[in-house]
């Protein structure tokens, strides 16, 4: 048991040294300010398919102060603490909503919250200049449309982790196990 619980300790570490990184050079693309946070997600997903909610939900927290504090785009590191980091780790609560419009109601719910919350963090209480002044430059028109091109991501993002994961335990979590990981 004690191997055994080591094991998902050092999975943990070495995903979020990896989901870290993937953070970083995220800031070196500049295209990269919702890729990168994404993937960081998928990486926590997996950590808490081998080592259970609990651990991931810590392993978030690290990566998100980390992010905040290390990588040069802000904006990428709010994207990052404040949904996608933590929202493969609820999206299994989510879908045990039988209902899917109830589901998907939740869902977009939680997400348009975070990002109202994070883009009042980023132009308001801790305003971000470039992002306050590119901001400013969009019509509510321009605002609203890139909040539905948004939402439609999410809902592209929330099926693609579902097929992520789908694929990793399927292909990936025999091989671990049959190495002695898991």
């Amino acid at each position: 048991m004690r191997q055994k619980k080591s094991g998902q300790v050092a999975f943990g570490g070495v995903m979020a040294g990896l989901a870290l990184v993937v953070m970083l050079l995220g800031g070196v693309f500049p295209l990269a300010t919702f890729c990168a946070p994404a993937l960081g997600g998928v990486l926590v997903m997996l950590a808490a398919a081998e080592c259970g909610t609990r651990l991931a939900f810590g392993m978030y927290a690290a990566i998100a102060l980390l992010s905040l504090w290390l990588v040069p785009d802000l904006e990428m590191g709010m994207i990052f603490a404040c949904f996608l980091g933590y929202y493969p780790l609820l999206k299994p609560l989510l879908d045990g909503i039988r209902r899917p419009p109830l589901r998907w109601a939740a869902k977009l719910l939680l997400f348009n919250g975070a990002v109202q919350c994070m883009y009042f963090l980023l132009l308001v209480l801790f305003p971000v200049g470039y992002l306050v002044a590119e901001m400013g430059s969009y019509g509510r028109s321009m605002l609203a449309a890139l909040l539905g091109l948004a939402n439609l991501a999410f809902c592209v993002y929330d099926l693609a982790l579902r097929n992520v994961l789908r694929l990793y335990l399927l292909k990936v979590h025999p091989l671990l196990c049959r190495h002695g990981r898991a």
